[in-house]
């Protein structure tokens, strides 16, 4: 009887405990002074995740700063690889797109200026450089059109011999409308001229 009693009171005290932790970090971000302001009382994600105490009033009115923005805009807006970002905090979210996807990776604006600075000097330079990288990339794709459009051409061209070729080996002619050979010395000579093949003969009309 004991034994039971000791079960069945164990998830209590669990329940119990961690309510109690729930309850003392929120009055420890209550008592958290923000970075910004000064005053009491900071966000939970921000604090658990990256670290930072902000509240909710400086986080709102200073986006370029503490703005949590997705992986991919981190990469465009900062122009950092995946292992710029490894070494940042995140903070992940569920996929709301689907669940079974990876988590979403959450990173501030401050830390991802401060990564762009180290890895690039200045927010100018970071510009300057994906600019650079993306006219390279465009200069290659056009490039690359160009080569496929002479490859194309010159295919044609060798199918149009060889279908020219194939039709001239074999077929019944079809001859156009017979016209003047423009010969001074015989105003009878004709000339006509194969439409399939190009094949070209004269002939005296009578």
């Amino acid at each position: 009887g004991n034994a039971r009693g000791a079960g069945a009171a164990a998830p209590e005290r669990g329940k119990a405990s961690s309510a109690a932790d729930v309850l003392a970090e929120q009055r420890q971000l209550a008592a958290t002074r923000c970075e910004a302001c000064g005053e009491p009382g900071v966000l939970a994600e921000h604090s658990r995740a990256l670290g930072v105490a902000v509240c909710r009033e400086c986080c709102r009115n200073d986006p370029q700063r503490y703005e949590l923005v997705s992986k991919a805009t981190a990469r465009a807006d900062y122009y950092l690889s995946d292992a710029d970002l490894k070494a940042l905090p995140a903070l992940r979210k569920g996929n709301p797109r689907n669940v079974k996807w990876a988590d979403l990776r959450l990173y501030m604006r401050g830390h991802l200026a401060d990564a762009q600075d180290k890895r690039h000097g200045s927010a100018a330079a970071a510009r300057a450089k994906r600019d650079k990288a993306e006219r390279a990339k465009q200069e290659r794709s056009a490039k690359r059109h160009r080569q496929e459009a002479s490859r194309g051409a010159r295919e044609a061209a060798a199918a149009a011999v060889v279908d020219k070729a194939e039709a001239s080996a074999a077929h019944e002619h079809v001859w156009g409308e017979a016209e003047s050979a423009n010969d001074p010395d015989n105003e009878d000579l004709r000339r006509k001229k194969c439409t399939v093949c190009g094949c070209e003969v004269t002939f005296e009309e009578l």
